[in-house]
């Protein structure tokens, strides 16, 4: 067996095809966004019950989205189809609510979206000292 295929055979079975093998994978749907990542602490923890938004906004400013939160893994997967406003910008939002305040973390998606792929963003969230997880749901 050629050295690449022992590899990708090993990298397969240890579940590391997608995150170091290829940039993107082919969605679900062909019509689909779909973003996916993880959440972590400035140290590099896994952040579980991260809210994960992917907005879109149009020209006048109206905002529609869909969400997902974070599990143990820090690992967040969302999918939206269909797109209401003709958006003019996308971005991917982590938000964790504690008891002291809410964090927030903004990243961007560039036009023109390709349906096609699974956009992959992780995020390094900053917590208030002494905090060790989100509350869930994205709160005030």
């Amino acid at each position: 067996m050629p050295v690449l295929n022992r590899c990708l055979y090993v990298c397969l079975a240890l579940g590391f095809y997608q995150a170091y093998l290829v940039p993107f994978s082919v969605a679900q749907d062909p019509n689909a966004l779909v973003v996916e990542g993880h959440v972590f602490d400035k140290d590099g923890k896994p952040m579980r019950d991260a809210y994960v938004s992917i907005v879109e906004t149009n020209n006048l400013g109206d905002e529609n989205g869909a969400s997902a939160p974070s599990d143990s893994n820090g690992f967040f997967s969302i999918q939206k189809i269909q797109f209401d406003l003709n958006p003019t910008q996308y971005r991917v939002i982590a938000i964790c609510r504690t008891k002291r305040k809410r964090v927030e973390s903004s990243l961007p998606l560039y036009l023109p979206i390709r349906t096609s792929q699974i956009y992959q963003r992780d995020f390094y969230l900053s917590l208030p000292t002494g905090t060790t997880r989100c509350l869930g749901g994205p709160g005030n």
